[in-house]
């Protein structure tokens, strides 16, 4: 539930703006274009950080309301109230949510999207065929909860903060070069 709300938090200020033809609109006001890009990737964060304090929320209370009986059928469950859980849920939906922007930015809100999905098809059967490979056994849950927690927290956050901050120019770069 939370994976969904976070994702159409981010998606639907890019759906209205889309249907209101808001591009227009902006680049008649007084901002720069830069400004506006980044007030997208604000909405982007906040988005994620929303959707982290109702996957702490909805963890919680499934491990409250979960009997002994229900808990072993969700083998992640316990990860969604741990910390590495939280920061886990926050980076994946950042990544993804930078991951799609530059797409928006460059080609619009349809074709961008067909772009960003195409791509993502071909990094998951390129990640499948590498990993039938060379096999990799590992989670970022599992790394934070076997390599010092506080020391991969800190990791995780600040590769995800970096490849933000190169969407974030990518995605400047793409909005000053496209013909509103």
């Amino acid at each position: 539930m939370s994976v969904a709300l976070t994702l159409a938090l981010t998606a639907v200020l890019l759906i209205v703006e889309w249907k209101q033809d808001a591009d227009r609109f902006l680049g008649s006001l007084p901002v720069s274009r830069k400004d506006v890009v980044s007030a997208r990737y604000a909405w982007v964060l906040g988005a994620a950080a929303v959707g982290t304090v109702l996957y702490a929320f909805y963890g919680r209370l499934l491990l409250e309301l979960a009997t002994e009986r229900w808990l072993p059928r969700w083998s992640g469950a316990p990860g969604w109230g741990s910390a590495a859980g939280l920061v886990t849920f926050f980076v994946t939906a950042w990544l993804v949510s930078v991951a799609y922007l530059p797409f928006y930015f460059r080609s619009g809100l349809a074709k961008g999207t067909w772009l960003f999905a195409a791509a993502a098809a071909m990094s998951i059967v390129g990640g499948v065929l590498l990993t039938r490979r060379w096999p990799v056994h590992w989670t970022l849950i599992g790394i934070s909860e076997s390599a010092g927690s506080v020391a991969t927290v800190v990791a995780a956050l600040l590769v995800a903060l970096a490849l933000g901050w190169l969407s974030l120019r990518l995605s400047i770069r793409f909005y000053d070069r496209r013909d509103l």
